[in-house]
């Protein structure tokens, strides 16, 4: 696998404005981010890819999937499809004649359900729209997730062969003749209806079949290969749609959401240059280790499809859906808001008053007759009734 020297190219430069001192490392976290690092490297230029396959009639595949029966489908290869990955000019050319890849795997989804496969042959890549739940899938359940997981347990084959199951319920039936899940009775037509489903196989024509009822591998459980469709239905309608960063509210720590606000639980998350790894809880948290400056993780990117590499005859062939990882990052740069406190004045209570009289001030009484003050002639009528008495009274005659 290649990986690049120069730090993370997509989160962090855009982020900082310059390369880290290296590869994001310390685990698997890192591993995951270099390789969709050098995925998109690949396809930024053009990509074509071809399923490999170790002999002739595939059967010995390289177990990323097995002989599956699901529904009324008949028994097929059921699973991710080990595809290995050059550039373009590759388009048409024979694994390990014209091109021997780049040493870069994909884990490859049959898109179009019946429809027989060309192995060995390289097919260009082109970008493609898909659903938003099965472009988180595909990322989810990459050739890393498989590779770090098949010697482990079982566990991915299963979850290899529900992400299949689902894309043809998802893109195949919609998008072409096929009838994986629409030719079935409903409620069962929809995965969301398969929690707790007991798979049944069909009986010569007579009952349906439903759920994942075959595998050729005894190991794996079929009512558990059944439930993991719904499981990761439910999970990509969860986890769909466009992922960022945020800061928690104290600063101790950042949120991983998609745009709906839902939380991305279980997704790792690599700190700088000190290498460790945290995997977000069910709220989509975790915390700052000490001294960490930066933290990155992946976030569902592009979705890509071959138009299938033609056969002998040149009949078309599957075609297949890879998608691939954007990586994303926040700087531990959180600044608390000052707190603000503003003080509305609450308005006293009145309380009466009583003024006192001021004994000096003089209150002017309204007159009851008249305005005194407009009688300048009243000693003059005073004098003349004094006259006019005087001239009334008799007067003593003077003697002659």
């Amino acid at each position: 696998m290649r990986k690049l020297t120069v730090g993370l190219a997509f989160g962090l430069v855009a982020a900082f404005g310059a390369s880290s001192s290296g590869t994001v490392h310390g685990g698997e976290g890192g591993d995951r981010i270099d390789y969709h690092i050098a995925l998109n490297t690949l396809f930024d230029s053009g990509a074509a890819a071809a399923h490999a396959c170790f002999n002739m009639g595939c059967g010995l595949h390289p177990q990323a999937g097995y002989i599956t029966g699901i529904n009324n489908k008949a028994e097929s290869w059921m699973g991710g499809m080990w595809m290995t990955v050059d550039d373009a000019s590759c388009d048409g050319g024979t694994w390990g004649v014209e091109c021997s890849g780049s040493g870069l795997w994909m884990i490859g989804y049959c898109s179009e359900a019946d429809v027989p496969a060309e192995s060995m042959v390289f097919s260009a890549y082109t970008e493609t729209t898909i659903d938003p739940k099965l472009q988180y899938l595909l990322f989810k359940y990459d050739w890393e997730h498989f590779d770090n997981n098949r010697d482990v347990d079982i566990s991915s084959h299963i979850e290899l062969s529900a992400v299949q199951a689902l894309v043809w319920a998802w893109h195949s039936d919609p998008n072409s003749s096929s009838t994986v899940f629409s030719g079935i009775d409903d409620p069962y037509d929809d995965p969301f209806e398969w929690d707790g489903l007991i798979p049944i196989a069909p009986s010569s024509g007579l009952m349906p079949g439903v759920g994942i009822w075959t595998f050729n591998n005894d190991d794996i459980d079929r009512g558990a290969a059944t439930q993991a469709v719904y499981d990761l239905a439910v999970e990509a309608q969860n986890k769909a749609g466009d992922w960022s960063f945020s800061h928690s509210d104290d600063g101790e720590g950042i949120y991983l959401l998609n745009d709906n606000g839902l939380p991305i639980y279980g997704e790792t998350i690599v700190f700088d240059d000190h290498g460790a790894e945290a995997v977000t809880d069910s709220t989509g948290y975790v915390e700052w280790p000490d001294g960490s400056m930066y933290a990155v993780t992946l976030k569902p990117g592009r979705a890509f499809e071959t138009p299938g590499a033609p056969d002998d005859d040149g009949n078309s062939s599957q075609n297949y859906l890879v998608a691939i990882g954007e990586p994303i990052s926040i700087l531990n740069n959180f600044v608390a808001t000052p707190e603000t406190t503003t003080t509305v004045p609450i308005p006293e209570e009145a309380t009466p008053t009583t003024t006192a009289p001021d004994p000096d001030q003089v209150v002017e009484l309204p007159s009851t007759g008249g305005n005194l003050s407009n009688w300048p002639w009243m000693p003059l009528v005073a004098i003349g009734c004094a006259l006019l008495i005087f001239s009334r009274l008799p007067h003593k005659k003077s003697a002659k």
